[in-house]
């Protein structure tokens, strides 16, 4: 009887540990299965998340580029000579200035032909920036002019009235020669620089430029690359 007591106890005892290995390996197992459930997700929150970020950083990269490109494109299409440019500079000079401040990331925008000339209106918005180009008091544009290889720089006040210039300048540059030139003057469309260091303004950016219909003037925009 004794015996008979102690293997029923042997029996019990195997039971007892085969329920609680079953529940531990159930509780591992459902424990798997809730890890993996819970990672599941996580990475779809996760992917989510990503997929928001990147759509809301297009868009803001749109926002930026798309405004820069049309303006580009537009001017090219207007086809403005220099002598447009030049001799009626109060006309031209306001959509310029006005395009280029509701624009945001601008940092100028110009014209070169084929003959070496060269038009560029710069907005002066930041302290630095006029003290990059030692400005007159009062400035919040400037307007350089490259004709016969004759440079020319003129700054103007908020009523885009002209500013006395008191400063030796030589602002010498050949448009032909730069990559924004030579790479739209090749090209049937838009096209875009590799980001560089502006010569002026010292920024990180790229340039927007096409070619006209004529393919004897390229326009250029300098968009910073800390506005995107």
């Amino acid at each position: 009887k004794a015996a008979s007591t102690k293997r029923r106890f042997s029996f019990h005892i195997h039971l007892v540990s085969v329920m609680i290995l079953m529940l531990i390996t159930s509780g591992l197992v459902i424990g798997t299965l809730n890890y993996f459930h819970t990672s599941d997700i996580v990475a779809e929150n996760q992917a989510r998340a990503l997929e928001q970020v990147g759509r809301a950083a297009v868009s803001e990269l749109e926002g930026v580029m798309f405004p820069a490109q049309n303006f580009v494109n537009s001017l090219a299409a207007m086809n403005l000579n220099m002598s447009q440019l030049n001799n009626s500079q109060r006309s031209w000079l306001p959509m310029l200035y006005s395009s280029l401040s509701q624009q945001r990331g601008l940092s100028a925008v110009y014209m070169g032909y084929a003959n070496g000339d060269f038009y560029l209106v710069r907005p002066l918005d930041t302290p630095e920036k006029r003290k990059l180009v030692s400005a007159p008091a009062g400035s919040v544009v400037l307007v350089t002019k490259i004709i016969n290889g004759h440079s020319s720089n003129q700054f103007f006040d908020s009523e885009l009235m002209p500013l006395p210039d008191r400063v030796e300048r030589n602002y010498q540059l050949d448009p032909r020669e730069r990559p924004w030139y030579k790479l739209a003057i090749n090209s049937p469309s838009i096209v875009a620089t590799d980001p560089y260091i502006f010569y002026t303004t010292k920024e990180v950016g790229v340039t927007f430029a096409r070619v006209n219909q004529e393919r004897n003037m390229v326009v250029g925009a300098d968009l910073t690359l800390a506005s995107v």
